[in-house]
């Protein structure tokens, strides 16, 4: 599905004769003057290593069959950034003329090796970048704003910029295309791209995206500390298989076809009620009154107090694969977003202070971060009018970011354009 609406993202090239330039008669050396001879603006070039074929990237136990230029670069757009990026590019008669951007997932601080692998192999010059902090907790955040801004927009930006312009130096020509390709946290980064910075990517890859980054951080705990904060309330973990087969039971065939999965969760009107318990009993094979009312708030979205939505219930059938239905502690995510990025109090208890039945919290949060962090303009003229093409796939089945929340995305971009939608945007659920 990728290849035909990626097709058209043409983004330039400049080609000389392939024979008379360094990369085609002395590609290691051809890479090694990239590190005294590339010049750009905070960003520095501090190794740059032909690599024999049997490389094994850091933490791989498998090989790469190829040689190939590996660039370690930093950026500082600021002051405080310390934005680390390495690319890497096959040999002249191995490259597909196409640049490549992966992301990464959670609050990703670190190099996307086995995806950077993958599309080396399929002959892409290839860039992963760590978001400018190093691991997958968020205690980068506490005061240090412009990291806070690295991560949300800045990182993945400067370093394709700078990723485009090293393929260049290294074969003299430029990228025909440039991909992004990035699921979950990665997907959100896409569709920032798109949003923000148009003209770095021709086509995206945005896959089960967190676009909404302070909804969908929101949007966990409001159901999940109901039941840390009270045990009757607590949907526990061996229940949740009984609860995903009473929903396949209710909603397999809506969707015209009974095979086991949900294709079509919007029509299913299951009730977490019919699972009760008799009055006074408790068992795996049921729910107590407080659980019913935790798998009814998880079914529903998340609204302020005058009713309108943040953001999108979970659907039925994700509840198996949930991360933190049934957790007695935060996890994920937003375990350390409150504490370390919206208060910046590593301290800071979501159980205990998240206020998750009123507005109050999520809008202090929606107005320190939201024009770093989330990605929901609808606005895409300007990527739509370079060529842009962006598609969107996410999983019904996702208990992490609710697919209905993407879906409702796509569906505001399509009123916007209307039949115009389908030149540039393609969804599938």
């Amino acid at each position: 599905m990728v290849a035909p609406i990626l097709s058209a993202c043409g983004d330039g090239g400049d080609k000389n004769t392939a024979s008379t330039r360094l990369v085609a008669t002395d590609p290691a050396k051809a890479c090694q003057n990239i590190s005294t001879a590339f010049k750009m603006d905070a960003t520095t070039v501090n190794a740059a290593t032909y690599v024999a074929a049997g490389f094994r990237p850091p933490g791989s136990t498998s090989a790469i069959a190829q040689p190939f230029c590996r660039l370690e670069v930093t950026s500082k757009p600021s002051a405080d950034s310390d934005i680390k990026s390495e690319v890497w590019m096959p040999a002249l008669d191995a490259w597909n003329g196409r640049f490549l951007a992966v992301g990464g997932g959670g609050n990703s601080g670190s190099l996307q090796y086995l995806a950077m692998s993958s599309g080396l192999a399929e002959g892409y010059a290839v860039l992963s970048t760590d978001n400018g902090h190093q691991g997958n907790d968020q205690i980068f955040a506490v005061g240090h704003p412009e990291k806070v801004i690295d991560f949300g927009h800045r990182a993945q930006a400067v370093t394709a910029v700078s990723g485009k312009a090293l393929t260049h130096e290294f074969y003299q020509e430029s990228a025909k295309k440039s991909y992004w390709l990035g699921c979950s946290q990665g997907g959100g980064k896409g569709m920032m791209q798109s949003q923000r910075y148009p003209e770095n990517f021709g086509g995206i890859v945005a896959g089960s995206p967190v676009f909404d980054w302070v909804g969908s951080q929101f949007a966990a705990p409001w159901v999940a500390v109901k039941g840390m904060r009270d045990p009757a309330a607590l949907v526990p973990r061996a229940k949740l298989s009984v609860i995903r087969q009473a929903v396949i039971a209710a909603c397999d065939g809506k969707d015209g076809l009974t095979d086991g999965l949900i294709q079509q969760p919007e029509r299913c009107n299951f009730n977490p009620a019919t699972l009760a318990c008799a009055g006074g009993t408790d068992t795996n094979a049921c729910l107590t009154p407080g659980q019913v009312a935790t798998m009814q708030r998880y079914y529903s979205p998340v609204t302020r107090p005058d009713g309108r939505q943040i953001y999108a219930a979970y659907p039925f059938g994700s509840e198996g694969g949930s991360p933190w239905l049934g957790s007695t502690s935060p996890g994920g995510n937003w375990a350390g977003f409150w504490p370390n990025v919206v208060f910046e109090n590593p301290t800071y208890s979501v159980v205990a202070s998240l206020n998750v039945d009123t507005d109050t919290d999520y809008n202090f949060a929606k107005a320190k971060l939201a024009s770093h962090y989330d990605a929901v303009s609808t606005d895409l003229t300007a990527f739509k009018s370079r060529g842009g093409k962006l598609l969107i796939w996410h999983g019904y089945d996702d208990g992490a970011v609710s697919a209905y929340h993407t879906r409702d995305y796509v569906e505001s971009v399509t009123a916007r354009y209307g039949q115009e939608t389908n030149g540039f945007m393609r969804a599938f659920f």
